[in-house]
Formats: C-alpha cells, structure tokens, sequence
C-alpha cells in the first residue's frame, strides 16, 4: 500500500524530480500515474460541483421568490434556463472554480497520456516550478563563476607547439571537443588541448588549424563576445 501511495506522488512530478525518487522506488509508474490522473480528475470535478451547489442554493435564497416566480411567470422556461445560464457563468468565472477545472482537465490529459501513448505526464503547476528551480540554479552557478568578460583570443600562444591559437574564456565550453571545428576569422580550427588559466579567464583552449581531410561533423562560428551573452 505504502508503495502504490508512493507511485501516486512519484506520477504527478516532473520527470526531472521523479528520477530522484526512482532509484529507490519499485513499481508500475503507468499504473500509478493511471490512477493518479483518474482521481486527480474526479476529485476536481466532484468539489467543482459540490461547490456549485452550495453557491446556487445561496445565490436562490438571496432572491425574492414573488420575484422569481414572476419572471418565470412571464419569461416562461426561456426565462428560467436564462437565469441558470448566469449563474454557472457567475460560478465558473470565480478564480477558485477555474483552477478546480483546470486541474479536472489536466487529470483527464494526464489519464489519457497513459492509456493512448503509455506516457506518465506530470503536473504543469510542478513542471513550471522545476523550469524556474533550474533557471534559478544556472544562475547561481553562473554567478559563481566570475564576471562576464570577452574571450582573450591569441595567435601562436606557443611558438613550435603545434597550436595555433590561444582562446582564453571566463566560461567553460562543453561543445568544443575533438568532434567540433571551430570557424574564426575565416580559418578552421580543431581543439589541441586544455588549460587551467588565470582569473577571470581561468578557461584556455588551445587550437590548431583543422587538416584538410577532417570531415567536419560540426561547425561552430566562433565570436569572441558570445561569451557575453546569458544562456
């Protein structure tokens, strides 16, 4: 029991924040997250309803009933009908009703995502919370590392060593690997080597220029003022 309970909270979490959970879990995630987007959806709609029935019953007693019974006297069914079709616009239109509704729908999406496709979607309210927790990390790895400054690029660092060109960078950069040619001042480059330099560019990639019959798998045109720009 306790670990189906788990599957339920595991189901409604990003994917980002279920991998956390995973390792130690074992269990069916799609059965969980079927049953996770099933009462998510009904009990959405049920408070949706039971809500709505309280407000008409005291929004009905607020209203005359000689007044009520005249328009309907006078108006007939048309007037009735009229009078409801307010009243669940006034109701659905209140902020609380929207969010249960839209929470009734994502659990229907999220029910549906398991049964056609087998996917276990997780709620959009967590989803947006994990996207801004990431954004909000980067930052502050960022910010870790220094002020932003232009790369400080040199030729020939080395005289006979083979390299090139110096790039020294306040940034480390994942991309440029022996698979990618760097294009700068429009030569070719491959990456020859790495070193730790000084502060703020403590990040100094040795190039050398790309041989003729290197099969270029990606290209990268290189701008030393990238670095200025956020990611």
């Amino acid at each position: 029991m306790a670990n189906f309970c788990i599957g339920l909270f595991l189901a409604i979490l990003p994917s980002r924040f279920r991998k956390r959970w995973l390792a130690d879990w074992h269990g069916d995630l799609r059965t969980s997250a079927l049953f996770s987007g099933a009462a998510q959806m009904l009990l959405a709609l049920g408070i949706l309803i039971l809500r709505y029935l309280r407000f008409a019953e005291r929004q009905i007693s607020q209203i005359d009933t000689r007044v009520f019974l005249a328009a309907a006297e006078k108006g007939g069914e048309t007037s009735v009908s009229g009078f409801g079709a307010l009243m669940l616009l006034a109701y659905i239109l209140t902020p609380l009703s929207i969010l249960l509704a839209y929470f009734a729908i994502e659990g229907g999406v999220r029910l549906l995502g398991v049964i056609s496709t087998g996917e276990v979607v997780g709620s959009l309210p967590l989803t947006l919370l994990e996207i801004g927790m990431g954004k909000w990390s980067a930052r502050q790895a960022d910010g870790s590392q220094g002020p932003r400054v232009p790369d400080l690029v040199t030729a020939s660092p080395v005289e006979g060593s083979g390299y090139n060109l110096s790039v020294a960078s306040c940034r480390c950069k994942p991309a440029w690997d022996h698979l990618i040619t760097i294009s700068y001042d429009k030569k070719l480059y491959e990456v020859a080597d790495y070193l730790v330099g000084d502060s703020p560019r403590n990040h100094v990639y040795l190039l050398r220029y790309a041989p003729a019959h290197k099969v270029v798998r990606g290209l990268h045109h290189y701008d030393p003022e990238e670095v200025m720009q956020e990611k």
